[in-house]
């Protein structure tokens, strides 16, 4: 599995990121009949207001957010998806406020 912050690599800025599970189970397509290695491409986006529930225990999952896009196994045997995730955000600290040497001066 990889993480990346975009899929092409750029300086672009994204709120979120992508995870990618390259090596899957092998099954049959269903598009295509041949079998082949199943690989997800996972885009999670931020969303403020979007919070997955905890599962209650160990045997329970946790209730996640509607995909906002699923593509389906395609014939090369990806599955594509886009989940809203409050987690996904990226949150950059604001500086703190302090004074400057020449207002030191000015002070003194």
């Amino acid at each position: 599995m990889t993480y990346t912050k975009n899929k092409s690599n750029t300086i672009k800025e994204i709120n979120g990121f992508f995870a990618n599970f390259d090596s899957g189970a092998v099954i049959k397509n269903p598009n295509t009949d041949k079998q082949c290695t199943l690989s997800i491409e996972m885009e999670l986006k931020c969303d403020e207001q979007i919070i997955w529930d905890e599962p209650e225990n160990d045997s329970v999952p946790g209730k996640g957010p509607v995909p906002e896009m699923f593509t389906g196994i395609s014939d090369s045997c990806d599955i594509k998806v886009a989940v809203p995730y409050k987690g996904a955000c990226h949150y950059t600290p604001k500086p703190e406020k302090s004074i400057s040497a020449g207002s030191v001066i000015l002070i003194l």
